[in-house]
């Protein structure tokens, strides 16, 4: 996300809220972090701020195939579904 101004990263493990573990931009557009958590299957998603959307959005770990439904359903009727990492 070479266009964000801030990314964190959200989950069950910090209440899904945007600004509790935010990520550090890195070269080349990368933005990373290090976290220590229990062990376990852990859905996340990143919050992305950039010019475009100010407010925020989620997005899905592109780099992450494991994926696991969060049980919501969108407007489409489609199942959402979150990044899964798991140890």
């Amino acid at each position: 996300a070479p266009d964000a101004r801030r990314i964190s990263v959200v989950g069950a493990f910090n209440g899904w809220q945007p600004d509790v573990t935010p990520l550090q931009p890195a070269h080349g557009g990368w933005w990373h972090a290090i976290l220590r958590l229990p062990r376990g299957a852990h859905p996340y998603r990143f919050w992305i701020e950039d010019a475009a959307h100010p407010g925020g959005y989620w997005q899905r770990d592109g780099e992450n195939p494991e994926l696991v439904e969060s049980g919501v359903a969108t407007p489409g009727g489609w199942t959402d579904s979150h990044s899964l990492i798991e140890g």
